[in-house]
């Protein structure tokens, strides 16, 4: 039986029933394969399989029999190739080692440069065998990092073995940098793209320099020409030449080289590509190549910005129309088509949504019933604040004003205000009746509701929601068909977003109306910053508030103090049910962290509570002396009632 082989070199054929090399060799291997076995001008070298870092793994993270020999085997045939000795001599072999997976996980595991060489970056190690089984253990290693492990949840990337190591002669760059046979930014312009700078690639990569580029034709020639200031460059050991930072790194001849080079590339794989490239001694090399992805999407902006222009010109009828970002933007970026087409369902006057409005007595119009107010504009959720207007009372002659809308959004907020004669029509009169008794009712659900929303959602809304997930957790849905499954989505959708969510957004929406009109009356009191700040203080740890454990505590040293008023980030402020649905008309609560600056200038006494839960019974007592100190005896009577 033959012994299973850890190791191929870049040139070696493959097993007869190896169908994917990326399976067995990872993504950068397989490539480097492929491009040497071109004959295209690849710095050679070996690849250790993806098999052998999960039997690493599997064997107590230790290296499979047979590694070790394979590894130095490989090296024998690498120092032959380079006629120079692994790190010795004044010439030494130096290899990188690359981390190489399946599948395109960038900068989430390893790679060493210059193995080979000591720590004092000239000299060759002491004992560079062991350096090398070093590097190639921290690859395996990196494969389980919590950075390369949360990536890989992320994106939903399972059933790999591991990551492969790929162990390859270093190229001594003079020049290097990458190469696009076509330009990402403009795929139909039949450009490439060119960025390059003296040494090796790592400059680049750290952002130390600014590395020329050019855009050359597909003949070689140069259309554009941006020369960078490369004043920092990596170099080969043994290399230290001295070169003209703001002087071209590439001749037109090497740019018409090395175009020819990339299209051999391209035409080979059969796709556009970006590669990575060095020059050094008169000739190009390929350091890796990749295709180009995202052109398809590209290609298509153009077309859809046309297609949207022409869809929102539909939408105003010829006159100027505007459209609000709605919040539902900052949770929802870019919602997939089924995940608006729910969201958009549910904000609908027929949805939870609208339903909570009727519970308090609103009347939607049919329009809002329908379609909703929400448009999906570029892939962001706006407001239609025509549309919106007719949330509340329907053929009602209200409009928001639009000037005082496109100063301030938040009037969205709220119900609209502004009479508007060119929608006093006939059915205005005739619903008069019925929306005024409307108005009342709405007046009278709101003092009922605003005492018990609460109450009504903890004993009758929750219970039996809790034992519809219950039962539904345990339901095996793999056992479903399509149709199957696409009935119970639309079953799931009713019963939370139509059934369940009026009456969690409840409490959200009377706890957003007491913030605003606590912050309303703190605001005019203190003024606007003080006043939005001191809101958003008082409604930190209330209890349920699941935001206070990401909250600084009140700094209490000098030390302390200081980095709080220099680098305390804003934080948001949701007066909502804990279960976040929006508040009214899609409201946005948010302020500034506290600085309490002038409160504390003014009276020493005041002392904001550290944004704990237990810190709420201190609040009645550091409330009074901090209206006190902004000289409003009124309020502070009312405060203490």
């Amino acid at each position: 039986m033959t012994a299973r082989r850890w190791v191929y070199d870049f040139d070696q054929a493959l097993p007869s029933d190896q169908d994917d090399p990326r399976a067995l060799l990872g993504g950068k291997g397989a490539s480097l394969a492929e491009m040497t076995r071109a004959g295209l001008a690849v710095p050679h070298g070996f690849t250790i399989t993806t098999a052998c870092c999960a039997r690493y793994f599997e064997s107590g993270r230790t290296w499979p029999d047979g590694l070790a020999d394979e590894v130095r085997e490989h090296m024998a045939r690498l120092e032959r190739t380079a006629q120079r000795p692994f790190a010795q001599g004044d010439r030494p072999l130096l290899v990188a080692v690359h981390r190489g997976a399946t599948v395109s996980m960038p900068g989430m595991m390893d790679t060493i440069l210059n193995c080979g060489l000591g720590d004092d970056g000239r000299t060759p190690e002491a004992d560079p065998w062991a350096a090398l089984e070093r590097s190639i253990t921290a690859v395996f290693e990196s494969w389980l990092s919590d950075r390369a492990v949360a990536y890989r949840r992320r994106d939903g990337i399972t059933d790999l073995a591991g990551t492969a190591v790929n162990v390859q002669m270093m190229f001594p760059s003079e020049v290097s940098g990458v190469v696009f046979t076509v330009d990402p930014n403009a795929p139909d312009s039949q450009q490439m793209i060119i960025e390059a700078s003296y040494g090796l690639g790592e400059s680049v990569v750290l952002g130390d320099v600014t590395p020329d580029r050019y855009t050359a034709t597909r003949d070689g020639a140069i259309a554009e020409r941006e020369v960078g200031h490369k004043a920092h460059a990596v170099w080969p050991i043994g290399s230290t030449p001295r070169k003209d930072p703001d002087a071209p790194s590439l001749t037109d001849a090497q740019v018409g080289e090395l175009v020819e080079l990339a299209l051999r590339v391209e035409e080979h794989f059969g796709h556009p590509v970006d590669i990575e490239f060095g020059w050094a001694a008169g000739r190009f090399a390929v350091l890796q190549s990749r295709r180009i992805r995202g052109l398809d999407v590209a290609r298509d902006v153009p077309i859809a910005r046309t297609e949207e222009v022409a869809r929102l010109r539909s939408l105003s009828d010829g006159r100027s129309k505007c459209w609000g970002i709605h919040n539902l933007s900052e949770t929802l970026r870019f919602p997939t088509p089924l995940t608006w087409d729910i969201v958009r369902s549910y904000m609908t006057g027929d949805g939870g949504y609208g339903r909570m409005y009727r519970q308090l007595g609103y009347r939607p119009s049919q329009r809002v019933c329908d379609e909703g107010f929400l448009e999906l504009i570029c892939g962001r959720i706006f407001a239609d604040p025509q549309r919106q207007a007719e949330l509340f009372w329907d053929a009602m002659p209200l409009a928001y004003d639009m000037e005082a809308v496109k100063a301030d959004i938040s009037l969205l907020d709220s119900a609209p205000t502004k009479f508007d004669p060119h929608k006093a029509d006939g059915r205005f009169l005739a619903h008069l009746p019925a929306n005024l008794l409307s108005m009342i009712r709405v007046s009278r659900a709101m003092k009922r509701l605003g005492k018990k929303a609460g109450e009504l959602f903890e004993n009758e809304a929750l219970p039996p929601f809790l034992a519809y997930v219950a039962n539904r957790r345990s339901q095996d849905l793999s056992s479903l068909s399509d149709e199957q499954l696409l009935a119970e989505l639309l079953s799931r959708r009713t019963r939370v977003l139509d059934e369940f969510a009026p009456a969690s957004m409840l409490p959200g929406f009377f706890g957003g109306m007491a913030f605003e009109a606590m912050s309303t009356k703190l605001v005019h009191l203190m003024g606007p910053s003080d006043g939005s700040e001191l809101s958003a203080e008082l409604v930190l740890a209330l209890d349920g508030d699941t935001t206070s454990s990401r909250t600084p505590s009140w700094p209490t040293s000098p030390a302390e103090k200081r980095l709080w008023t220099t680098s305390s980030p804003s934080t948001a402020i949701g007066a909502r049910a804990r279960w976040s649905w929006p508040l009214p008309g899609g409201a946005r609560i948010r302020a500034t962290s506290s600085r309490w600056s002038t409160a504390c200038e003014r009276s020493p006494d005041v002392r904001p509570p550290r944004s704990t839960p237990k810190a709420n019974a201190d609040r009645p007592r550091y409330i009074a002396p901090c209206l006190i100190c902004w000289g409003n005896r009124e309020a502070v009577a009312s405060a203490r009632r």
